[in-house]
């Protein structure tokens, strides 16, 4: 089955960088990882106009409460227009983690 490209995906280990037009809380039906149950979860919902350096329309949808508390300051007057964010993925399951730098957005 092939990947579509109109979703960001974060490979641990490897910077991306994002710049987003607008946001959205979605719910959203996934499958838990470990008890294969399907289940309606709350996400924070980017659109990306730009991911590292390209330009692009994509979706970035963050699960992680983790990230989206890491994201969720910028949300207010919708900052997050203004900036550039780079997201570092590290680890796996329980213990994934992230690394969330923020500069302001120069265009490209």
């Amino acid at each position: 089955m092939a990947v579509l490209g109109n979703f960001v995906r974060l490979e641990a280990g490897k910077p991306k960088r994002l710049h987003f037009v607008n946001h959205e809380f979605v719910d959203k039906v996934i499958r838990d990882p470990l008890t294969g149950v399907a289940k309606t979860v709350r996400v924070l919902q980017f659109y990306v106009d730009y991911e590292d350096g390209q330009k692009v329309s994509k979706v970035f949808s963050v699960t992680s409460e983790k990230l989206a508390a890491a994201l969720s300051p910028y949300l207010e007057d919708r900052r997050y227009t203004r900036l550039e964010f780079t997201i570092i993925k590290s680890g796996s399951g329980f213990l994934t983690d992230y690394s969330v730098s923020v500069r302001p957005w120069a265009g490209v």
